[in-house]
């Protein structure tokens, strides 16, 4: 799949890390990205991960976090154990290169 036939979520908080993830996915060919901010106002990333298997949706997920490893090892667990496919996680700040490879794991 070409990364313009992506439609993608950022859910992030902070409002220069949500843009600079933006730009980043634009700059990889994506079109169709949507923004979320006020993530840790409503839930945060665990929460959301159980909130999209309770609605039986079924996207492809990349978890980042500025938090330990640990978390990032949580949302693992959790992802696999809903039946959420993660295409990986990554520690904060979020890399061109690595986001690049993560959008091509979603093929």
């Amino acid at each position: 799949m070409n990364n313009s036939e992506l439609n993608l979520l950022v859910v992030e908080d902070d409002e220069f890390q949500r843009k600079l993830i933006v730009n980043m996915l634009r700059s990889l060919g994506v079109t169709a990205i949507f923004e979320a901010g006020d993530g840790r106002q409503e839930m945060d990333g665990l929460e959301f991960l159980r909130q999209m298997s309770r609605e039986n949706h079924h996207p492809s997920v990349v978890v980042t976090s500025a938090l330990d490893d640990m978390m990032l090892s949580s949302a693992d667990r959790m992802a696999k154990m809903h039946g959420i496919r993660l295409l990986g996680t990554m520690q904060k700040p979020v890399t061109l290169s690595y986001l690049k490879d993560l959008l091509a794991k979603h093929e």
